[in-house]
């Protein structure tokens, strides 16, 4: 988020003729006109002119573009659950540590990964960890009905992504 001055200097910026994607996003954000969870997927042309239509170069960097935005959609279900998960409804008891909420915690830090840079790390491997140690029975006592369904939505949306992309693990 931007500062009162910094919030400030952009518009001026804005005002003055400059434009560019990054000043948009900072502008919109210091406004709160954006959603917690914005991604920007930005193409540079290989070069401005007159002329009809795409060029090859173009073509593919926007076919690329479009794959990028529906990954990141295909995406959205899982961080926002991801995001519930990590910040428990206020009055409600924490876990008790057990090796699940563990598992757990490390799984939620892999996604915070992929949300960030775009790489899966060992989200699947720990997604299946959580399953055997929920199968064993190595939970928490105090788990809620909304605990476990928005533990097994997340695997199940792990099992829904692992099937729609390719994943290089």
């Amino acid at each position: 988020s931007l500062s009162a001055g910094e919030m400030q200097a952009a518009v001026g910026d804005a005002v003055t003729g400059y434009v560019g994607i990054e000043l948009i996003i900072e502008v919109a954000a210091g406004l709160g006109a954006l959603p917690a969870r914005t991604v920007v997927v930005q193409v540079e042309p290989e070069r401005v002119g007159p002329g009809e239509g795409l060029t090859a170069t173009a073509a593919a960097g926007l076919e690329r573009a479009i794959e990028l935005v529906r990954t990141e959609i295909r995406r959205t279900p899982l961080l926002d659950l991801a995001d519930i998960i990590r910040v428990p409804d206020p009055g409600t008891t924490p876990l008790e540590p057990s090796p699940a909420v563990t598992t757990m915690t490390a799984l939620l830090a892999e996604l915070r990964l992929l949300e960030e840079e775009a790489r899966w790390g060992r989200s699947f491997a720990l997604r299946d960890q959580l399953r055997l140690t929920i199968a064993a029975g190595d939970t928490s006592e105090n788990m809620t009905h909304r605990d476990w369904g928005l533990w097994w939505s997340l695997i199940e949306e792990l099992d829904r992504l692992e099937a729609d992309e390719s994943i290089d693990r």
